[in-house]
């Protein structure tokens, strides 16, 4: 896999199956139908996003006895709907290879901006987590299996003989979140 990093974003190129592969966001909107559109404003940046997040969306008391201690707060430093939001965006969105309990920038940057009503450059997400586990310095599992399947339809890839496993996924909202099941993996824990 080749990836590349430039004004316009990050570009992956790759071979599968003897087919070569190209990814940017203007593949990724024909493939997926979707509008990138950012109708946030232009200064807004991610460090800006997520300081707003918890300001907004997080128990100040909380989140300042983390910081008085000089450790990252935890996403249940959140109110139930962003918390929902940042576990959603966390578990779907940028599947996190490490603990989950920890937020992260990308992830409050989302919370803010859903919230508030701006959108989200999901192909941008998408790509730049793409990249960073390819930068990884082990062989993890690539994320977004239902994706990658997609591209590979749309690229003609030969899937023949290829293992297809699924699995059902329960609507998540805020009343299923004490019904949420959780699948044990043969590589990747739970």
């Amino acid at each position: 896999m080749e990836l590349k990093s430039t004004s316009e974003g990050i570009s992956v190129k790759s071979f599968v199956n003897g087919v070569k592969i190209s990814l940017d966001r203007s593949v990724l909107t024909l493939i997926f139908g979707m509008k990138f559109i950012d109708n946030a404003p232009s200064n807004l940046t991610r460090k800006m996003a997520k300081d707003l997040c918890l300001t907004q969306f997080a128990c100040l008391a909380k989140v300042e006895a983390y910081t008085r201690r000089r450790k990252a707060p935890p996403y249940h430093v959140l109110y139930p709907e962003p918390r929902l939001l940042h576990y959603v965006f966390i578990r779907i969105c940028y599947p996190k290879d490490h603990s989950k309990e920890a937020y992260n920038e990308i992830a409050l940057e989302a919370v803010y901006r859903l919230i508030s009503g701006y959108s989200i450059n999901y192909a941008s997400v998408i790509l730049h987590h793409l990249y960073h586990i390819a930068n990884l310095n082990r062989n993890p599992s690539l994320p977004y299996g239902n994706l990658l399947t997609r591209i590979f339809t749309h690229f003609n890839v030969p899937l023949d003989g290829e293992e297809c496993s699924t699995h059902l996924v329960p609507i998540i909202s805020t009343n299923s979140l004490k019904t949420l099941r959780f699948y044990k993996t043969e590589s990747r824990g739970w």
